[in-house]
Parts: C-alpha cells; sequence; structure tokens
C-alpha cells in the first residue's frame, strides 16, 4: 500500500504536464441531446503497444456549465485508479499500476457529463501521459496522439439538431477519419471500397487506428443510429424504451424510430439495445424509413427472392422488405443465400448503408 501512495506521488506531480500520449479515442465525436436531457456519456479507448504503469487523461469543456460529473473505468481494477481532480478547469483522471503491466488496447472508462444549456459546445482531451516505471524512478512518454474533440448540440423545438449529425462516430465505432490504416479488411474485397468511403466521410469508424473489426456483429442501437443519421429522420422524442436511458448516446435516434413507428422493439417495451441485430431485421428497418422518406424504388414481388437457397428461412414480416430491397440492388446475397437469420457484421452493414447512400443521392 505505501508503495501505491508513493508511485501515486510521484505520478501527481508530473500530472499537469501537457503531451498526448498513444492513441486515445472518444466512442462518439458528436451527441444530440434531446431537448429535455441533461446528462449524456461516451466511453474512452487507449492503445499503447508498448508496455506502460498507467496513464492519465485532463478533459476541458467549453463551458463551465458542462461539467463531468462521473467517471467508471472498465479494462482498469478499481485498486488501480486515481481520484477525479480538477485544476484550472480541467478534470483529471487516470490509472496507476506498481510495474508496466498494461499494454494494447484498453477501454479506459465511460465518462458521464451534465449539461442543462442550449447552446452548441465541445469536451477536448486537453492533454494526457502514459507512465512508465524504470527502477524506482518514473519516466512519461512522448509519443504523440491527435487529441479529441466531442462536439456535444441539442435538438431544436422540431426536433432537427443544430449541428450535422449524418457524419457522427458512433459507439465503438470510433477513431480519427483522417487516419485511415485498417489492416484487417484486406481479405473482405466484396467491402473494402464500402468501408473505406463510409470511413473517410466519418458516417462509420474502426474500433482503433488500424481495426474495423469486420467480422463483428454491429448492436441493434450502431445500426438505427446509422440509419437514422444517414437518412436524415427526424421528430421530437415523445417516449423511448424502457432500457433505453436518456444518458446513452443512441436515445435521441431510438426514440426518433420508435416516435414514428419504424420499430416496436423486441416486446415488453423494450429494444434490447446492446443485442446484435440479424440481417432480415435490419432490412425491414431500412425497408419501413425507405417508404417513410418517399425514396423512389422499383417495384417488385415475392417471386424476386424464390430462387434464393434459404428462402424458406425468411420470416413473412421481412420477404416484402427483401423483395424491395434485392430488386433495386441493395441486397445480392452470397453464394445464392440471402443469410436472413444470421446476424449482420460491421462489414456488411458497411455495404448495405453505402448502397443505400447512393441510392439516396439519385
Amino acid at each position: 500500500m505505501k508503495n501505491i501512495v508513493a508511485l501515486t506521488i510521484a505520478f501527481c506531480s508530473i500530472i499537469f504536464v501537457t503531451a498526448f500520449a498513444a492513441n486515445i479515442t472518444p466512442s462518439i465525436n458528436n451527441i444530440v441531446l434531446s431537448s429535455s436531457q441533461t446528462s449524456f456519456s461516451f466511453d474512452i479507448t487507449l492503445v499503447e503497444n508498448n508496455s506502460f504503469a498507467g496513464a492519465e487523461f485532463g478533459v476541458s469543456t467549453s463551458d463551465t456549465g458542462l461539467i463531468l460529473k462521473k467517471v467508471d473505468y472498465l479494462d482498469v481494477k478499481n485498486d488501480k485508479i486515481l481520484p477525479l481532480t480538477i485544476k484550472d478547469n480541467v478534470s483529471y483522471f487516470g490509472f496507476l499500476d506498481s510495474n508496466d503491466k498494461f499494454s494494447g488496447s484498453i477501454k479506459v472508462a465511460t465518462l458521464t457529463f451534465a449539461y442543462t444549456g442550449d447552446n452548441n459546445q465541445t469536451i477536448n482531451l486537453s492533454n494526457s501521459k502514459i507512465v512508465r516505471f524504470n527502477g524506482l524512478s518514473v519516466s512519461t512518454s512522448d509519443a504523440s496522439s491527435t487529441p479529441f474533440t466531442v462536439k456535444v448540440s441539442r435538438t431544436s423545438s422540431n426536433g432537427v439538431s443544430s449541428s450535422n449529425t449524418n457524419s457522427s462516430n458512433l459507439s465503438g465505432l470510433s477513431v480519427n477519419s483522417s487516419i485511415l490504416k485498417f489492416t484487417d479488411i484486406s481479405n473482405y474485397s466484396w467491402a473494402e471500397k464500402e468501408i473505406k468511403t463510409l470511413a473517410e466521410k466519418g458516417v462509420i469508424k474502426g474500433i482503433s487506428e488500424i481495426e474495423f473489426a469486420p467480422a463483428e456483429n454491429i448492436k441493434r442501437a450502431d445500426f438505427i443510429v446509422l440509419l437514422v443519421r444517414i437518412l436524415g429522420v427526424n421528430s421530437n422524442v415523445i417516449e423511448n424504451f424502457s432500457d433505453i436511458t436518456a444518458d446513452k448516446y443512441y436515445y435521441n435516434e431510438i426514440g426518433i424510430a420508435k416516435t414514428l413507428g419504424l420499430t416496436t422493439g423486441v416486446g415488453d417495451n423494450k429494444f434490447d439495445p446492446e443485442a446484435s441485430i440479424t440481417r432480415q431485421d435490419m432490412f425491414v428497418l431500412a425497408h419501413r424509413i425507405i417508404k417513410m422518406k418517399s425514396i423512389n424504388l422499383e417495384a417488385s414481388d415475392e417471386r424476386i427472392i424464390k430462387d434464393f437457397t434459404d428462402v424458406t428461412q425468411i420470416s413473412d414480416y421481412a420477404k416484402e422488405a427483401l423483395s424491395s430491397l434485392v430488386k433495386n440492388g441493395l441486397v445480392k446475397g452470397s453464394d445464392n443465400q440471402l443469410n436472413p437469420l444470421h446476424n449482420a457484421t460491421r462489414a456488411e452493414t458497411a455495404v448495405f448503408i453505402y448502397r443505400l447512400s447512393e441510392i439516396i443521392k439519385k
């Protein structure tokens, strides 16, 4: 215990030195609050390939009314965390071990902010520091990284945000879009162009600077956010599902989808936002919004899908959507299968969203 105290004191002696350590990214870069929403959260991830003992982060906001209220650590044990402190309007937090035990990608913490104002604001990573131990001495990393900025805005009375939400980042999809070095998509030639194009536009992001994780399933919440934003759907959020709390980044978009009747959830007034979404449910949701937005699609019937070998797996409620989307080239299947009951992957979602964006432009 004495050693940890001593290390903490040593750490605090350098805590206010400005430097940018490793790669630190937020899970979202643009946050749109509903008119009644007073708090919100996002995660931060740190990627450092070399071993280190701890890290410190300094976060500042553009308005004193925008306050960091809580830091919930994720991949860091509670006995390693440092208390949240404020100096010169910068909120500092971090973690520290007695040896260089950390490396790789670490989901550091969920940051919860309170805000009751109406003006557009920003949250900035003001400074950061990586700490390493060499014997009994403390050394700090000079590795540089672009600091992040998270924009915060509030919907107006008609439900339209004062900022452009179509290029917002999504939870689990965050990385600086100016640096695209995904090393895990070379075997996805059928999706590589679409992933890169959408990433360059800021529509979707990787899970780190170099990873897109194309084979991972996309969450139901993240797909709704993508869909609502890229199609520009807006509405006052009258109510939301019981498992969608106001501090979640997807509160507004899922609330819009529910208010407009685009989704009824999974039953019992729940949406199950963190669950994966099946391909057929992804297509049904998209088709409903396409119809609501009066986007012109060529008429079709169910005969167009009858030759797919897994057509019998398509649920009755999804046949109209699949028929229409196949007819208009938004869904093409693979090996003569539509795989309606398979969970949608991030690569498949990117391809679908890209095709949808091309239809919208026509």
